[in-house]
């Protein structure tokens, strides 16, 4: 049994009384079968393997930051892809030693870590390495396409990394490539950049929630975190475009209707704090933006604060009612 999987069934064990919660330490060292003595060394080497691979990356920064104004663009990118095939090289090198232990599972979070660290480096550096690429080919002036040829990058290998060695690490740079693809896609289409980049946002951030509650992702809490602050952030940025904040109004209330609605069903605290954090935002910059701003600092202040509480008892009798 692995490690997170093993304090996940102890504290279990706890909360029930069924396991004195002093013998926890000597629990989780017979589940995952690893004596105390052994499980330090395992730290040990993972502190090492840490170390050595921040000893890389000062390595590889220290030789870019010498001579990088030096290197044209082109140089700039091939720089950069070699640095993102290094670091491919040592996650996947990592993830064939995970896999050739018996069972072949990526149970090893330590390794597991570093593996999914050094691959998400390598989607990092990849990205950049192409939009630099794109940016010199020729000398064109390709106006926004870098930006676009660098996030489906990372978007691409960002997903790779994650299907190779599963981890929040790879979770978020896949996010990041997602988040980033919108502003720079828009740009190519001279639309109303303002208007739409928060609605697509959005889009994607209910598509990643969708995928977290199907079981997409092996860490569903972090993936509910990261798409709740997504849609979030989504739907403040509708309020962006001055001339319809109506929409943003609109969309972050939605969000705080689906928080407290999905919170109800899973009981995972990452749709409630969305939503409070909706309620508390929504309500005073409604209320500002109708009254003209007749409110004040200090009525805004207490709206909000009157909202924070409002949506915080919400969130404490939707748990009393789900667990009763």
């Amino acid at each position: 049994m692995d490690e997170k999987t093993a304090r996940t069934a102890i504290a279990a064990l706890v909360g029930e009384g069924l396991l004195p919660a002093s013998t926890t330490g000597r629990a989780l060292d017979v589940l995952i079968r690893q004596p105390a003595g052994g499980r330090g060394r395992a730290r040990l080497a993972e502190l090492a393997a840490w170390f050595g691979a921040a000893l890389v990356l000062a390595a590889a920064g220290l030789f870019l930051a010498e001579g990088w104004n030096d290197l044209a663009q082109g140089q700039q990118a091939a720089a950069l892809g070699g640095i993102a095939a290094v670091l491919a090289a040592v996650g996947t090198v990592v993830r064939q030693l995970l896999v050739r232990r018996p069972g072949g599972a990526l149970t090893d979070d330590a390794a597991r870590r570093l593996g999914s660290a050094m691959l998400s480096g390598a989607a990092v550096s990849a990205c950049f390495a192409v939009a630099l690429f794109v940016d010199a080919t020729d000398g064109v002036a390709y106006g926004d396409w870098p930006g676009v040829a660098g996030a489906l990058v990372l978007v691409a290998t960002g997903a790779a990394a994650y299907r190779l060695v599963p981890s929040a690490a790879g979770q978020l740079t896949l996010a990041a490539g997602l988040f980033a693809l919108v502003p720079y896609s828009l740009e190519l289409g001279h639309g109303r950049i303002d208007l739409w980049m928060g609605v697509v946002e959005l889009l994607l951030a209910a598509g990643w929630l969708a995928l977290a509650e199907l079981g997409a992702f092996r860490e569903r809490l972090v993936a509910t975190a990261l798409g709740s602050g997504w849609a979030l952030l989504g739907a403040q940025l509708a309020l962006v475009d001055g001339d319809h904040a109506w929409l943003g109004y609109l969309l972050t209330a939605l969000v705080a209707v689906a928080g407290f609605a999905e919170y109800l069903r899973t009981l995972r605290w990452p749709y409630v704090a969305a939503a409070v954090v909706a309620v508390t935002l929504v309500v005073p910059e409604a209320v500002t933006d109708w009254t003209d701003g007749t409110v004040g600092p200090a009525g805004a202040v207490l709206l909000a604060g009157l909202a924070l509480l409002g949506a915080a008892f919400a969130g404490f009798r939707i748990r009393q009612e789900r667990t009763t």
